[in-house]
């Protein structure tokens, strides 16, 4: 932990290395990561297929270089920088799949010595600009759109979760897990989509958000239009008799999200609530879903800044009273009247004192944060009691600015309002934000900790039934 600086790809040609541990290392431990850079790639670890960690911004100097087991990568939106031969002699290296709209900076060589059938697969608006880039264009001929390849991107190749992002036009799959864990289902038959929305009043056609989809070899697989559209979907695995065995939140964002460090060492935490496709202020995409504490299955948050009118989605919503999650399971658009979390303490959302939860709703390399008086918010605050400071309230867009680590940036906190523990109705928007802990509330099995605001104070450790819908926002393993 003393090292504080680490040059680009300390451990080149190093075929033994099959993972980093420490303070640099991803969360898959594939990678080190100084900065937002990788400085240096695990090509000992026999790596076939590679999605880099979210919030990375830059690949340094040769940091896959010579790692002959990968054939395909994807480079994810936020990286700027791609330096020379990071890729170079990565021979098996068929496809690229190059998120950033805008093409990051680029140095000689990136991908020389490759498969000689390599592609580099783009956002389709931007073949032309990668094409003329500096860095890129040495590989013109084999710049494409995304939606043109047969290729299939496995999303959960750095890990399984209940959640997976997709930020452009292509064919993914993922292993039909149960969500954080390895327990496949002997008994699957086929997968549906249960659900589509542009978390708008807009709803979606069948199939504009996901199609194709397909259960296969333990697998789900699906499309994204070529024409990608932002919003959250979710899909189904179900038995020969049509019984749900797992379903799985598809979020579907073109920007991703980006990593905020806050004060006081409290963490690294989403810039966005889970689901949201926007952490712009006054823009209605960065709302994201609702969730009843302790279930990995979201429900629809609002459409209007200051009204509590529900986004349009297709499939059919209900209500019913139980606290099973074998029903909740089963039946993953029913909000849970009654719900003291499942009956699954041990099971279900995890604090930073055990793994992360089976049913867990953040995707790979991300979980509930600890709430209470020890928890990620209070610590930030510096207080576990209702306070103003460090935040400020916003009444044009009807939520809080959060001043992070760096004392000039802020991390924005819409009120996103709830949905009703009593009737599932959605309450609240514009007036009030709520966000779910990880942390059941001691003494009170229907209670856990949320941060909880007003126009006025934050109360970073408050606690309320679990049978309440509300925000999730994930912070870094």
């Amino acid at each position: 932990d003393s090292v504080t600086t680490i040059e680009a790809n300390p451990f080149l040609d190093c075929r033994g290395l099959v993972e980093f541990d420490g303070k640099y290392a991803s969360a898959d431990k594939r990678c080190l990561v100084v900065g937002g850079a990788i400085v240096s790639f695990a090509i000992g670890s026999e790596v076939t297929e590679y999605t880099m960690p979210q919030d990375v911004t830059k690949i340094e100097v040769s940091s896959f270089a010579g790692c002959t087991t990968l054939t395909t990568v994807t480079i994810p939106s936020g990286v700027t920088v791609v330096r020379a031969a990071a890729f170079s002699g990565c021979s098996n290296l068929v496809s690229v799949y190059c998120k950033p709209t805008t093409p990051p900076t680029g140095e000689d060589n990136m991908f020389n010595n490759n498969a000689a059938d390599r592609k580099i697969y783009v956002p389709a608006a931007s073949v032309e600009a990668y094409k003329a880039a500096d860095g890129w264009k040495e590989y013109a001929d084999a710049i494409v759109a995304e939606g043109a390849t047969s290729g299939v991107v496995d999303l959960s190749v750095a890990g399984t979760a209940n959640c997976y992002l997709v930020n452009g036009a292509g064919s993914y799959k993922f292993k039909a897990v149960k969500g954080n864990s390895l327990e496949n289902f002997s008994n699957g038959y086929s997968a549906d989509v249960l659900w589509e929305s542009f978390g708008t009043s807009t709803t979606p056609n069948v199939g504009d958000l996901i199609t194709n989809v397909a259960y296969k070899d333990g697998y789900i697989s699906f499309s994204t239009p070529a024409t990608f559209k932002s919003g959250n979907a979710s899909i189904a695995l179900r038995d020969s008799s049509g019984k749900i065995l797992w379903s799985w939140h598809i979020w579907c964002s073109a920007e991703g999200w980006s990593d905020q460090v806050y004060p006081n060492n409290a963490g690294t935490m989403m810039d966005r609530n889970l689901g949201a496709t926007s952490a712009t202020p006054g823009d209605i995409g960065a709302f994201g879903l609702l969730y009843q504490w302790g279930r990995k299955d979201p429900f629809m948050g609002g459409c209007v800044m200051s009204e509590s009118t529900p986004v349009a989605s297709t499939g059919s919503w209900d209500v019913a009273s139980s606290d099973n999650m074998d029903f909740a399971v089963e039946n993953p658009m029913t909000f849970a009247t009654g719900w003291f979390g499942g009956g699954v303490a041990g099971e279900g959302w995890h604090t930073s004192e055990s793994e992360k939860g089976l049913y867990d709703p953040c995707p790979v390399g991300y979980r509930l944060p600890d709430g209470g008086k020890n928890g990620f918010w209070a610590t930030a605050l510096g207080t576990s009691y209702a306070t103003s400071a460090g935040t400020e309230w916003d009444s044009a867009n009807y939520g809080h600015h959060w001043t992070l680590a760096d004392g000039t940036t802020a991390a924005w906190y819409p009120a996103v309002g709830c949905r009703s523990h009593d009737s599932g109705a959605l309450n609240n928007v514009g007036s009030y934000g709520y966000y779910w802990s990880a942390s059941p509330y001691p003494g009170y099995s229907s209670n856990a900790y949320n941060l909880y605001f007003s126009n006025g104070m934050f109360y970073p450790a408050h606690d309320n039934y679990r049978s309440y819908g509300y925000s999730v926002r994930c912070v870094r393993e």
